[in-house]
């Protein structure tokens, strides 16, 4: 990772059926916290899976996630369950660390919650259908 840019956020996505694949976030945490105040959110992929494959259970990932002061959730890209919920808690993580207040904007045709800062548009999915 390059000094030049500060990384706001980071997803560190696993697959829970490989166990490997869970074992090398160490060293991918290693790599992003070496940027200050990263927002990071481990994710175990494959949520859908069932337990017969799986190899890294949900609390072994969460634990993981917990003693390294970054946020957690299992998700699906099969599925789509939590896919967007992952960006959206690693979003509102980096607002509040930005301190953002309130929504300034609502486009409600598109469901999103638009932030004005400092020069850029950030918006996050409403969730209302």
């Amino acid at each position: 990772m390059s000094d030049k840019k500060a990384t706001a956020g980071a997803l560190l996505v696993y697959d829970v059926s490989k166990r490997h694949t869970f074992e090398r976030l160490s060293s991918w945490l290693e790599d992003i916290l070496q940027q200050r105040d990263t927002t990071v959110i481990v994710v175990g992929n494959k949520y859908d899976a069932g337990e017969i494959i799986r190899t890294v259970s949900a609390e072994g990932g969460e634990e993981f996630a917990k003693s390294n002061g970054c946020l957690f959730m299992e998700a699906s890209v099969k599925t789509a369950v939590n896919v967007v919920a992952a960006f959206d808690k690693t979003t509102e993580r980096i607002c509040e660390k930005m301190g953002y207040g309130d929504v300034e904007e609502v486009d409600e045709a598109l469901e999103i919650n638009m932030w004005n800062w400092k020069g850029f548009r950030i918006g996050k999915n409403t969730g209302v259908k």
